[in-house]
Order: C-alpha cells, then sequence, then structure tokens
C-alpha cells in the first residue's frame, strides 16, 4: 500500500514539474514573440521614416507680448471681503481697484481693496485685501491670480518641447525637410512657458510634437502645424 502512495505520489510531482516547465517554455517563447514583434515595427518605422520622412508636428513661432501672472491664496473673512499675504514682489505689481482673476486665469473674480506697506511677522509677506464679485465662504480659501508684468516681444515656447542635456538646452527646428537641432538660452520659464533669449529667431518652424528619436538632418514630413499663437 505504502508503495502505491508513494508512486501515485511521484506521478503527482512529476506531472507538476512538466506543468512548471511547460509554463516556463510558453512565457519564453512569448517574451521571444514579443521582442521579435516589436523589432519588426521599429524596423518598419525605421524604414517608412526613411522613404517618407517621419511624421512631426510644427509650428512657426513669433515674437509676442506675454503676459504674467502671479498667484496667491486669500481667506474669505466676510461677505465678499477675502484678505491673504503676497510677496514684496507681487507687492509692487498691486494696485487698489487692480483686476484679480480666479487661478486658471479664465476670468475676473475680485478686485485688489488694498496692499499693506509694512511686512507681516509671521508670514515674512505684505498683507493684501480684495473684493469679490460674489459672497465668499468664511474660513473659505482662494487660490486667485493678479496680472504682475508683461514680457515685451519675445518668443515663448512650452517647457516640455525644450530638452536640457549637461545644462545645454536645445530643441528641434526644421529647415528644408530636415530636422535641426538647435541650441537655445533660456531667459525665464514659468506657467507661460519658456522664453527663448538666444538661439531661435521669429520665423523659424519649431517641432511641438514628433521629435522623438529624431537625429540631426532626418527627413521629416510635416503631418500638423498647430496654430500660432
Amino acid at each position: 500500500m505504502d508503495k502505491v502512495r508513494i508512486g501515485l505520489k511521484r506521478k503527482r510531482v512529476a506531472v507538476y514539474v512538466v506543468l512548471i516547465a511547460g509554463s516556463i517554455a510558453a512565457c519564453f517563447v512569448r517574451a521571444v514573440m514579443v521582442t521579435a514583434d516589436r523589432s519588426r515595427q521599429i524596423t518598419a518605422y525605421e524604414s517608412e521614416w526613411a522613404r517618407s520622412g517621419k511624421p512631426v508636428v510644427v509650428r512657426t513661432v513669433a515674437a509676442k507680448d506675454v503676459l504674467v501672472f502671479s498667484q496667491f491664496t486669500v481667506r474669505g473673512v466676510s461677505g465678499k471681503t477675502g484678505k491673504g499675504f503676497v510677496t514684496g514682489e507681487v507687492k509692487e505689481s498691486l494696485r487698489p481697484g487692480q483686476e484679480i482673476y480666479t487661478e486658471d486665469k479664465s476670468a475676473v473674480c475680485a478686485a485688489v481693496v488694498s496692499v499693506g506697506s509694512n511686512v507681516d511677522l509671521n508670514t515674512g509677506m505684505f498683507p493684501v485685501e480684495v473684493e469679490f464679485d460674489k459672497p465668499c465662504e468664511v474660513n473659505g480659501l482662494a487660490v486667485v491670480a493678479a496680472h504682475t508684468r508683461t514680457l515685451r516681444n519675445v518668443v515663448v515656447v512650452p517647457i516640455e518641447i525644450v530638452d536640457i542635456d549637461a545644462g545645454v538646452y536645445s530643441l528641434w527646428t526644421v529647415e528644408n525637410g530636415r530636422a535641426k537641432k538647435v541650441i537655445v538660452s533660456i531667459g525665464s520659464r514659468d506657467g507661460y512657458g519658456a522664453v527663448i533669449a538666444g538661439g531661435l529667431q521669429p520665423g523659424a518652424q519649431v517641432v511641438f510634437r514628433g521629435q522623438s528619436l529624431l537625429r540631426d538632418n532626418d527627413k521629416v514630413l510635416i503631418v500638423g502645424a498647430e496654430p500660432n499663437t
């Protein structure tokens, strides 16, 4: 009886070993197939790009005036009144009656009532009082934005299209149907984008999408042009 049990046990172990080995083999085969398929796809893409050019979306950049906004938080006090604190730099740009915008800067929501001239010892900032267009919740917090300065006649591009390598900034342009990597200097960057201080002239065709895997002098195919802003 014991010999029968031992024999059955050995058979079960053998079956498990076969199943595990089969699963491992199937996973290995699948991995090889996926890798080979990806390799074929990349090869196909590169072959197509060599013939027609890598698809890119470009925008012809232009110099323009850019409004810069600074955000700060205010707390509802009573009725339509809200109070908060701003840095010294923002304080210098605010004046009574100035329009205050919603956090996304899509609409005017308040106006400046007053800006304190003395720094608050607890915050190290300057007090500001605003009046909202609508009654606000007492002790409720709201993030608002104020237009604090204007950048005149500058070229601005989205921060995400600017590459940085060892402290050197660059982006991709298109000249005569070919990709060209351009080294640029950045004057400032914020929510409005990156201000190009040098290396790029107004009128240049800048690649806004499709720049991954580009190399200098690659043939490109312009499949879309984003509207100039």
